[in-house]
């Protein structure tokens, strides 16, 4: 029996202290790089004004819900999120992201992403797939791109 108490107080103490919904909250500097993509060699395409690729301030409220709406901006402009976190990998969350973000100089970006981050301490890593419809600041020339990339990030 004295070999019982030990043991079962070790085993206690491996469990990870898995961070919950909540603890995304806040802003985070992401930086996006795409790996494969499509419809992105169009030389009319503004790809350094697209979220899919570059530094970008995401500010997620997600609360304590494991799945529902979580409020997005990105770069200050309201989005469209539904959120999952996973019940079983420790820090592991999906998130699907919509809506139209405007480029500095005036590009316009409609899209709809899937985000599948895992949250470390106070970084966010993962993978993303993206769609969006674009248009030139004149609104002149527009065109798809799809990609799929990595995503990672800390607060600033």
């Amino acid at each position: 029996m004295r070999l019982l108490i030990p043991a079962v107080l070790l085993l206690a103490a491996c469990e990870p202290d898995c961070p919950a919904p909540s603890d995304v909250d806040g802003t985070w500097l992401l930086h996006s790089v795409v790996m494969t993509q499509e419809g992105g060699d169009d030389p009319a395409f503004p790809s350094y004004h697209s979220p899919a690729n570059g530094t970008h301030a995401w500010a997620l409220t997600w609360g304590s819900s494991e799945l529902g709406d979580v409020d997005v901006k990105l770069d200050g402009r309201d989005m469209s999120g539904v959120g999952a976190w996973d019940p079983y990998a420790c820090g592991a969350f999906s998130l699907d992201v919509s809506g139209t973000h405007m480029g500095e100089t005036g590009t316009r970006h409609a899209f709809e992403a899937t985000l599948d981050l895992v949250l470390w301490d106070d970084r966010l890593d993962g993978a993303y797939e993206w769609a969006e419809d674009w248009t030139d600041r004149e609104g002149s020339q527009s065109g798809t791109f799809t990609a799929q990339g990595r995503m990672s990030g800390t607060r600033p």
